[in-house]
């Protein structure tokens, strides 16, 4: 689905619903709805391809309310649009060093699609940087990962015990202090 030509995600199943508050312009809109392929289809196909879609649809059979976050850790961009379509609402995590998870990117082209969950760097900046870069890069993060919502503030993974104290005192302080 598209409105005004930007993405305003993926519809394919049960409530096909999805917010575009964000994408409307005063005065006329044009919406696109792009039926691909019949769901019966694609799930032969994911079938197929012995891909675990029945789980997330399985959850959404209970509570059609519930929010689903899958834990994939590295390189994981080119999997993203699949994670999409099965139904996915959060990526967790958002790990910065792996390669092309760059967080201006990835919001630009999924942000309105799929939320994010970490993000945070535990392999270089919270253990390495002073305080003062950690407060910037915490806030920077959170202002384009959380640009299009649905943003949960958190480290790309377990934080090892060469963190400093106060490092991992400065991530918390700065994410109370946002008002984003």
């Amino acid at each position: 689905m598209r409105n005004n030509g930007q993405d305003a995600g993926i519809l394919w199943s049960i409530p096909f619903t999805t917010r575009i508050g964000k994408l409307l312009n005063p005065g006329l809109n044009t919406i696109e709805i792009e039926v691909s392929n019949l769901m019966a289809n694609r799930i032969r196909q994911m079938d197929q391809q012995k891909v675990q879609w029945r789980i997330f649809h399985e959850f959404r059979q209970v509570n059609q309310e519930i929010k689903i976050a899958w834990h994939t850790c590295g390189a994981i961009r080119p999997l993203i649009p699949e994670f999409i379509e099965l139904g996915l609402d959060f990526l967790n995590p958002i790990q910065p060093m792996a390669s092309n998870m760059e967080p201006e990117s990835l919001s630009e082209e999924f942000g309105r699609s799929i939320s994010f969950f970490g993000g945070i760097c535990v392999q270089d900046l919270l253990p390495n940087r002073t305080p003062e870069q950690i407060r910037e890069e915490v806030t920077r993060r959170a202002k384009i990962l959380g640009n299009h919502g649905g943003y949960i503030i958190a480290p790309a993974h377990n934080v090892q015990d060469d963190t400093p104290e106060e490092n991992i005192l400065t991530m918390l302080e700065t994410v109370r202090s946002l008002s984003i």
